[in-house]
Order: structure tokens, then C-alpha cells, then sequence
């Protein structure tokens, strides 16, 4: 007998579409983990050594020869690695990294300084029977008692839940050791609820999967990012005393990737009930293009002009004779704030060639529309209803969309709507701190303001499909996206991609792949599998999305021939290449698709390899990366080459703008995270990201690092990012000197401690008297208190009584004089409390060696701050009750802070 069963909600639906959430009261258990992934020396052993095996591809990450032996053995692609030591004398010249296959090791050659590892052959991957076999797997069947299992809501990584472990995790990973685990979902669909057709979507689930409904197996494969959408016409029980019964079994260990991607039913899941003539899945495609003359944008209003939009929609018929039958597609176009544009129908019959017809719909003359930019992201929808003979309501769909004038340009870059504008790009990966890569889809918004807030106005999804919440973010927020495929040679993803995203205006580049991930077939990003691979890919990209003019590039420099297939050159760091690229292929635009890598730890002052500490100077970058300021604003690269000084470079994306788990580069254990990130993991600003602030943005910019916490008498080096003409150090009062601030730099000193304080004063001009701007630090005392408070406004308004809301709470500790203290002589553990309606979903501090787990109640500070996400507890809150958030330390005066909870709309879909 169950415990709990969720039924669907009353809603009046007995024809036509209808999508319900399966998001809530999942069942979980984890399953026998499997080896780490890692190396055997059985299944690799180092027969290669002192050979170089031609035709693999660079695994950019990979550090040692450990790490390089992980990259292999993290893909199933991989039979071979080859580690070159890049000592003195070598003939492989740097250290570096090479994974893939071979067909035989006559393709490798001698050469001294290499190590490797051969495997001959990969195991094919265990299939599963039609039916579940209980005796074998009794998890999958639908009668398994899972009442003592974990009840959890998804999105849900299961990894970030654990504990790293040196031994048992990789360094790629972030040391956190991967396994499996099952989730179960028990569930009924209304007898009242009628349909012909019946679809199970996931959105993502991250490793190996086996599905099962009602016992019946639907599909196994090695699902990552792209959706999932699974016909159970055949296998979904209506009413409300059938029971269904869906099992999940997922194998985290299978991936391929040398980042941390977390494992579980990581995005959103849902059922798709409709007739068997519909709308076809993202078969409405609404391009809008620029017809005229632009009206520029001003500061208050957007820029304007006549848009056409050749609108068409796919109607899908699965009935045995579709020739003939006649339907109407009504539709409506409003604007932004719900204001009808225009409106009418189009009659049409069925040509029964396929079973899909695609119908252009006349919008007419829409007049006047308002562009989608940065500034002023103007969005517009268009309602598409699917009208049977009979008068009813067979299907429906809403899309947002855009028109702007995107265009690239071979000598004079990127411009939008007219104007010339340098894409000031970041590349993320998907996770956060308490979170892992089920980052809740209200939380995208906070990711995308958070690099704006800096200047940055483009994001890549590295290296994959990202969830639509985020798009649906960059969307509203005005933010241009570079949509990544994940792997060369799949095509079919590639398509799924494309057709799901393309009305996004948000979207300027659709990208085939990244790095390692274009070798297609094993022997190389250059091979001529690989090459007919991508071309396959950019043929789907043009022909499904064929009027928005969006170019295709990639993160392969192998590619950036004279006669490249590309659209859009896309130079992977090589910043001191960008003038030689530009004559070699000076007839195609060009853009830095990956750059900077440098690297830092938030208020970290000296390097400590054994500690995993990065130091917080933006002087650090691994041998491919350069700094910031070399890599955008060119200033120690030859001939003054960067992003920021060629006209020709469209922009650029720095890897990356949060740091994420995984990947320690240039460290390793004890240190679990990466150090790549413009902003640490929880969100706090490095020093670093001044720098950003300084030259990303228009405004004026002014800041002195680092803190003003040291021995008496001890030199510290002070320095200042700024936009201002000239800075000027004051220590205690007394001046230090006035430098010029030579644009994209930064300018330092070097002074001796003396408690007190340190100033920085701007000026906007060489030789103005009158100071513009000061910025102060001031040398902390004793901490004596915590300060808790709302972090970048994500909560400020509440929380959702439905528990989807997050909240983020920030923890400063405090001196007497409420000067929040840089550095802690003892650790300060912060305890968090809550009150019984609301939920702390996970801490984070921004400490990329810190191994506590991520879901907990405490964590320690780091450099004077810590923070907490928290949620209502959607079975027992109420509207308007207050969520009370305490924190308290050991020897410190506590805090607390009350999160509103608000009544919220059904969002989207019902729950079953």
C-alpha cells in the first residue's frame, strides 16, 4: 500500500491538448554505485609509452597524466590516450593531452616524452529486455514496494548530494563520486481527461538511462542534455483507480564530459495528452525580419521598424487517412503587453504525402513593430489554434518571439539593429552551489543578471542544449546566446535543438560543437567523418531555421581553413592569431568563441598549489589562456591584438563567468572546483571582476584591492581597476602616487601596512584637480557579528507558496563598526535555521577547496561571507506567512531575516 499518491488536478479539459507536469512527489533511492571512472591498469595499460597516436583530438583540461587517462575513460568514444610531458629536451613540445581511437597502432609514430594507454576494444553497453524482469531489476516493476524510498521533487542531481572523496571521485568531476539511482513516480490520469496520442517528455536527465512505464521498457540510452519525448499511447492508463507507474533507473558514471554534470532527472518532466491531428511538436516557427528603415532606440524607448513575419506551422496527422480532411489555424499576434497586433485564420486541407504539412500563415501587414535588443529586449506572441471541422479546439501553442536585425560582418564585426556592438560574451556551464545541474528554472533569471551586472551581454551554453528557462531568461533580460550542440556526429540532437530554440531572438549563433567534442568518429576533429558530421549539422541548422540568417560556427580551430564550411570563424583563445586568421580567411566574419581561461580564487592573495589556492591577481592563466586584459584588451600580446582592439573580432566569450565544480585547473585536490569563473560559485565578485565592471561597462568604474587586513609593516601590492584617465593611491591619508590608467589595464603599488585605511581616488582626466570618484577599504577589527540580508534581489519580493521560488539569503560577518571582516584567523561556521514552512535547499561560500557537502545546514565563512538558498515548503506553507531565516556563530551576535511567501499563478501546466 502507498503512502501518498498525487492526483491530477481538476481541470476542464475533455478534448484537445493538454500537458501536465510530472515534477513533484518522486520516489528515490540510490542504487550500488559503479567504479569510479578511472583508468584500470588491466584496461589500460601503458604500452604506448614514447609513442604519439596521430589523429586524436586535445583534451584542453586535462592537466597530468591522471587527469588525461580520466578524459579517455570518461568517453565511451575512447580507446586511446597520450599524456606529452613537455619536459626540457622532449620533442612533443608542451605539456599536453590527446584522446580518441585509433583503428591500429601503426598510426602512432616514436617520438620521445609521451605516455599513454591503449584499450582495443569497448564493451557494447548492456541491453535491457522489452518487458522488466523483477526477478533481475525489480525497481522497474510496477508492483516494487518503494514506500521506504526518498520522497523528492526534480529537478534533482543526486550526485551534488554527496561527499567528495579523493579516491572515489576524479578531478574532472569535481572528486564527487558518481553512481546510480532510481526514481519511481506514481501517478493517475483522469478518465474525464480524453486522448488519442500520449507523450512522456524529460527535458534532461543526465547518465545512462533505463525508463520503464508500468513495467514496459520505453528506451535506454546514454540521455545528457538534449529533451526526451517518448510516444506511451500504448502504455499510459487512464482513470482515476489505475494507477501508472513510471521508473527511472539512471547510471551517472557514463558521460563524456570533463566537467562536473552531476547525474538524475536534472531538468523538468511532463505528459503530452493530444488528438491525432495536431500541432506538431515546435512546429510553429515565427521568424521576424527587419522590411526597413530602422528608428534608433533611445535610452527610454526601443529602436522601431516595419518587421515581416513569414510565419509557418506543422500540423501533424497520425489518423490512417489524413488526404483531404480540412482544419483551420486561427491566430493572434500581441505585443508586449498583451495588445493585439494583428489576428486571422487560414483554412487548410491535409495533403496526405506525410504526416506532417506545413501550413505558411499570412500574418499580413504587421506594421510597425518594436526590435528586441539589449536594452530594450522587446518580445511579442503568437497564439496558434488548431480548428476541426466541427468548430472545436483540436490544439493550441503560444510562442515568444522577436524581430531584430542581427548581422555579422567580415571587417566591421557584429552589429544589432544598425548599431555596431561588441558581443561581450561568458561561457557557463549549468550548475550552482546546493543545486548541482538541477538548478530550479526560476533561478536562470538570477544566472543571466548576474553576468549583466558586469557588462556582459551574451552568454555560450557550453558545452550543450541548455533548458528553455534560461532562453526564455536571455529572451527577457536582452542577453544574446550562442546555442552550443554537445557532440559532432549527432545530428539527430542537433535538430532537436534547433527546432525547439529557433524563435528565440535572444539566439545569434547556432554552434555545431566544442573542442574534443567535433571529433565525431574517433580519428580526429579534422577527419573526413568528422567534416561530413558537420556539415550534416549546419545543413539542419540552415534548413530548419532558414529565414533568421543565424550563422553557424564552432570551438575548433581545426576548422578555420582559407575554404572553411563555417559561417562564422570561430577562434578557440589563440588571441595572438586574430590578425593571421583575419588574412587568411578575410572574406568570413570572426569571433572569439572561447577565451581568457584565467584564473582566480575571491580574496586570495599568494598561490598555493598544495592548497588549492589560485590568488586573486588577474595574473594567472593556464598555458592556452591569457589574462583578461591580454585576452580582450590585447595589452602584452604581439602587434596589441585583442577582442577589443579589432574591429574585425565580432567579440568574445571568456570561460567562464561562474565558477563551477570541476575542473580545478591549475590545482587539484585538495581543491574541487574550478577557478575560471569572473564570479565565484555563489555569486560573489572576485577581484577580477573589475576589471570586467571597468571595461564592459559605460559607466564610470573605480576599485582598489585587496584589503586592508595585514602584520604592521608588511609590503602589500595594491591594485586599481579603473576606466578613470589617472588613479591615485592615498594610504592613511598620505598619497602614493598618481598613475596614468592605460586603457584595458589595471595600474599598481607597492606599500607598506599600517592599520587604518587605503583610498583610491579617480580622476576623469590627466591633470584634473577635481577628484571624480573615491573608493575607500578600511582595516577590519575583531568580528563580533553576523549580517543577513537579501542577495542580488533573489527573493527580495517573496517566495512562492508552490515551492518553486528560491530565495538567497547572504551572510556577512561583521566588525563592531559593521566593517565586514576579509580574512578569518579561526574558522566561523555558520549554522542556518528555519522556520517549519520553509526549506534550506543548500549552502555555498565560493571556496573552491572547500569539502563540505553542498545540501547542509552549515558551512563555514569564507573571506568574511557565506550564503543559503531557501524555498517554502510547498505541503505546509501559506500565502502571506513569513519564512524566518536565522544564523548564528559561535562567539558572534546572530541574525535573521523574514522571506515573504506570495501567492503565485499556475505556472505552465498542472502537477500530476
Amino acid at each position: 500500500m502507498k503512502l501518498f499518491r498525487p492526483y491530477l488536478l481538476a481541470l476542464p479539459l475533455t478534448q484537445g491538448k493538454a500537458l501536465f507536469g510530472l515534477n513533484q512527489d518522486w520516489l528515490f533511492q540510490l542504487a550500488d554505485a559503479p567504479a569510479p571512472v578511472k583508468c584500470a591498469d588491466d584496461a589500460f595499460p601503458i604500452d604506448l609509452s614514447d609513442k604519439q597516436c596521430l589523429g586524436l583530438s586535445p583534451a584542453l583540461y586535462a592537466f597530468d597524466a591522471d587527469s588525461c587517462g580520466d578524459a579517455c575513460c570518461s568517453s565511451s568514444t575512447c580507446s586511446v590516450w597520450q599524456w606529452c610531458n613537455g619536459d626540457d629536451g622532449d620533442d612533443c613540445g608542451d605539456q599536453s593531452c590527446w584522446v580518441g581511437n585509433i583503428e591500429q597502432e601503426t598510426d602512432c609514430q616514436d617520438q620521445k616524452g609521451w605516455l599513454g594507454g591503449f584499450q582495443s576494444e569497448l564493451p557494447p553497453p548492456p541491453q535491457p529486455a522489452d518487458d522488466c524482469d523483477e526477478d533481475v531489476m525489480p525497481e522497474c516493476g510496477q508492483s516494487f514496494n518503494d514506500t521506504a524510498w526518498r520522497t523528492l521533487d526534480i529537478p534533482h542531481d543526486f550526485v551534488v548530494e554527496g561527499t567528495v572523496d579523493q579516491d572515489k571521485g576524479d578531478t574532472s568531476h569535481g572528486y564527487l563520486p558518481v553512481g546510480s539511482a532510481w526514481y519511481r513516480k506514481h501517478f493517475t490520469v483522469s478518465g474525464d481527461v480524453k486522448s488519442e496520442l500520449s507523450y512522456l517528455q524529460f527535458e534532461g536527465i543526465m547518465g545512462a538511462i533505463e525508463i520503464y512505464l508500468n513495467g514496459k521498457f520505453l528506451i535506454s540510452n546514454p540521455a545528457r542534455y538534449t529533451p526526451l519525448r517518448l510516444d506511451v499511447t500504448d502504455l499510459l492508463a487512464f482513470g482515476d483507480d489505475t494507477e501508472n507507474v513510471l521508473a527511472v533507473h539512471v547510471d551517472g558514471s557514463d558521460n563524456d564530459a570533463w566537467w562536473y554534470d552531476g547525474a538524475g532527472i536534472y531538468r523538468t518532466a511532463s505528459i503530452e495528452l493530444l488528438d491525432r491531428v495536431h500541432l506538431a511538436n515546435c512546429g510553429v516557427y515565427a521568424p521576424a525580419l527587419v522590411a526597413g528603415d530602422i528608428v534608433p532606440e533611445t535610452e527610454d524607448s526601443p529602436a522601431t521598424a516595419k518587421c515581416q513575419v513569414p510565419a509557418t506551422v506543422e500540423i501533424e496527422c497520425l489518423e490512417d487517412a489524413c488526404e483531404g480532411l480540412e482544419y483551420t489555424l486561427e491566430f493572434e499576434l500581441t505585443d508586449g503587453e498583451g495588445e493585439v497586433v494583428t489576428s486571422g485564420s487560414v483554412d487548410t486541407t491535409l495533403s496526405g504525402d506525410d504526416a506532417v504539412t506545413t501550413v505558411a500563415m499570412d500574418l499580413g501587414d504587421v506594421g510597425s513593430m518594436k526590435l528586441w535588443s539589449i536594452a530594450h529586449p522587446s518580445l511579442y506572441a503568437l497564439k496558434t489554434s488548431l480548428i476541426g471541422s466541427d468548430g472545436e479546439v483540436l490544439d493550441s501553442s503560444s510562442v515568444n518571439f522577436g524581430c531584430r536585425k542581427a548581422i555579422f560582418d567580415a571587417d566591421n564585426g557584429f552589429s544589432l539593429n544598425d548599431v555596431p556592438t561588441k558581443i561581450l560574451g561568458v561561457a557557463n556551464h549549468q550548475d550552482l552551489p546546493g543545486f548541482g545541474t538541477a538548478v530550479p528554472d526560476s533561478l536562470q533569471e538570477h544566472r543571466v543578471k548576474a553576468m549583466q551586472a558586469f557588462g556582459s551581454n551574451a552568454w555560450r551554453t557550453a558545452h550543450n542544449c541548455p533548458t528553455s528557462a534560461l532562453l526564455d531568461a536571455t529572451d527577457k533580460l536582452g542577453m544574446l546566446v550562442w546555442d552550443e550542440n554537445h557532440h559532432n556526429g549527432q545530428t539527430d540532437e542537433a535538430i532537436t535543438l534547433v527546432r525547439r530554440d529557433r524563435n528565440h531572438p535572444s539566439i545569434i549563433i547556432w554552434s555545431i560543437c566544442n573542442e574534443a567534442l567535433c571529433n565525431a568518429d574517433g580519428n580526429g576533429n579534422e577527419s573526413p567523418a568528422s567534416m561530413v558530421a558537420a556539415q550534416e549539422i549546419i545543413d539542419a541548422y540552415h534548413s530548419i531555421d532558414d529565414k533568421m540568417n543565424r550563422p553557424v560556427s564552432s570551438n575548433q580551430n581545426g576548422w578555420n581553413t582559407a575554404d572553411t564550411f563555417l559561417d562564422l570563424v570561430g577562434v578557440d583563445y589563440a588571441v595572438e592569431t586574430y590578425d593571421n586568421v583575419k588574412d587568411l580567411i578575410h572574406n568570413k566574419p570572426i569571433i572569439s568563441s572561447e577565451t581568457a581561461s584565467s584564473v582566480s580564487d575571491r580574496s586570495e592573495y599568494i598561490n598555493d598549489n598544495d592548497a588549492g589556492i589560485v590568488i586573486g591577481y588577474d595574473t594567472e592563466a593556464p598555458s592556452w589562456g591569457s589574462t583578461a586584459e591580454d585576452a580582450w584588451g590585447g595589452v602584452n600580446v604581439k602587434n596589441g591584438q585583442g577582442i577589443l582592439t579589432r574591429d574585425f573580432v565580432s567579440g568574445g566569450f571568456t570561460w567562464t563567468g561562474w565558477d563551477y565544480k570541476g575542473e580545478p585547473t591549475p590545482t587539484s585536490w585538495p581543491s574541487v572546483a574550478s577557478h575560471f569563473g569572473i564570479v565565484d560559485s555563489a555569486g560573489f565578485w572576485k577581484d577580477r571582476t573589475f576589471w570586467y565592471k571597468s571595461w564592459f561597462d559605460d559607466e564610470p568604474e573605480l576599485y582598489l584591492f585587496p584589503h586592508w587586513n595585514w602584520e604592521e609593516g608588511e609590503e602589500v601590492r595594491m591594485w586599481s581597476f579603473s576606466n578613470y584617465k589617472e588613479v591615485e593611491l592615498f594610504v592613511n591619508g598620505v598619497s602614493e602616487g598618481r598613475k596614468g590608467m592605460d586603457v584595458y589595464s589595471h595600474v599598481e603599488w607597492n606599500v607598506t601596512f599600517a592599520a587604518g585605511g587605503v583610498e583610491v581616488r579617480g580622476y576623469e582626466n590627466v591633470g584634473d584637480e577635481e577628484v571624480a570618484e573615491t573608493f575607500k577599504i578600511k582595516t577590519a577589527g575583531k568580528p563580533t557579528k553576523l549580517r543577513a540580508t537579501i542577495m542580488d534581489d533573489v527573493g527580495t519580493e517573496g517566495v512562492g507558496v508552490d515551492g518553486l521560488d528560491i530565495a538567497k539569503v547572504k551572510v556577512e560577518v561583521l566588525d563592531a563598526n559593521d566593517v565586514v571582516v576579509p580574512v578569518e584567523e579561526d574558522a566561523i561556521t555558520v549554522k542556518f535555521g528555519i522556520t517549519d514552512n520553509g526549506v534550506v535547499v543548500g549552502t555555498g561560500n565560493g571556496n573552491n577547496f572547500d569539502h563540505d557537502p553542498d545540501v547542509a545546514m552549515e558551512r563555514n565563512v569564507y573571506h568574511g561571507k557565506v550564503m543559503a538558498w531557501i524555498k517554502a515548503d510547498r505541503k505546509i506553507v501559506g500565502v502571506g506567512e513569513e519564512i524566518v531565516v536565522s544564523v548564528e556563530a559561535e562567539g558572534l551576535e546572530g541574525d535573521k531575516i523574514a522571506v515573504v511567501v506570495v501567492d503565485t499563478k499556475v505556472r505552465g501546466v498542472g502537477e500530476l
